[in-house]
């Protein structure tokens, strides 16, 4: 059996104003940037069974084997084991890093993982595409750095011939003065032809630094704008036919959604035409009570 599905579009800075648009059918170029379009059942973004009105989570979560069969059952749990995203990519991308099975385990335990499962990766270019994969080697590293002759990077070259590429790393990221050491790096890289050191610098978007947690303070999710608190799947439904972020709906789940949104708007407005009259009432009542207590002293000689 074969469903239409409406999948969620995540706006992520890097994305693309025309790519995801185009292909869903809606109109472009799209208000906010379209970065990823996600195909699966992942909880911070499932996509929704079109004929059914509800999300392809639910209805797993609801007939696990009917779903994903006995087999797929069997080795993965009550889930689907994989989530399929197209990516738009307009600018330059964030760095990717994904947890191995132990690290996805751990970080789930502390509350920094909505799940604990690992995210190995597969990734299919439908255009052309460059990208950057993996590290190098902490020798092959602290070699390439050393040709750059700039004198501030030599604690972070002893740290790699060392093998420490923690400390390494970690010299980078608290870096004090960092615009003028990849200023140093940049200029000379060009001087030896780096090409694609040159060609990054200019395209990474220089943004202010936004502080983070302090150390006892536990890490909050950062609250993307507009978003709303988990609720139930007809809600959850109505967020995104409002927002736009579920590409072509069926006509009757959208139909339906609106059909409810207007009828607690009616409700609601009723509720806010009826305040004021019994403020009124309440006021009359209260000086009715008053008045046969409350009277006006004649003036003195009348």
């Amino acid at each position: 059996m074969t469903e239409l599905l409406s999948n969620p579009v995540k706006h992520y800075a890097w994305g693309s104003h025309t790519a995801i648009a185009t292909l869903t059918g809606r109109p472009s170029p799209s208000p906010e940037p379209e970065a990823e379009m996600w195909l699966g059942a992942h909880p911070s973004g499932p996509s929704l069974l079109v004929e059914r009105g509800r999300t392809l989570d639910e209805a797993i979560a609801d007939d696990p084997e009917g779903e994903l069969g006995a087999e797929t059952l069997a080795r993965f749990g009550a889930r689907l084991p994989y989530l399929l995203k197209l990516i738009a990519v307009d600018s330059v991308l964030s760095l990717q890093v994904h947890p191995s099975a132990e690290q996805a385990e751990a970080g789930h335990a502390r509350g920094a993982y909505v799940d604990a499962y690992p995210k190995p990766e597969l990734i299919c270019a439908l255009t052309p595409f460059s990208g950057l994969a993996g590290f190098r080697a902490p020798q092959e590293a602290a070699r390439l750095l050393a040709e750059l002759e700039v004198a501030e990077l030599e604690p972070v070259v002893a740290r790699l011939r060392a093998g420490d590429t923690a400390g390494a790393l970690r010299l980078l990221l608290e870096w004090p003065e960092r615009k003028r050491l990849v200023e140093a790096v940049v200029a000379a890289a060009e001087r030896l032809g780096h090409d694609l050191v040159t060609r990054l610098a200019r395209a990474v978007p220089r943004r202010p630094r936004r502080a983070g947690p302090s150390a006892d303070e536990p890490a909050r999710p950062a609250a993307r704008r507009g978003a709303v608190p988990r609720r139930g799947g007809a809600a959850r439904l109505r967020e995104r036919v409002r927002r736009g972020d579920h590409g072509r709906l069926g006509q009757r789940a959208a139909r339906r959604a609106d059909q409810q949104a207007d009828r607690r708007r009616r409700t609601a407005a009723r509720h806010r035409r009826r305040r004021p009259a019994a403020a009124g009432r309440g006021r009359r009542r209260a000086l009715q009570r008053a008045g046969p207590r409350v009277r006006a002293r004649p003036p003195r000689g009348s």
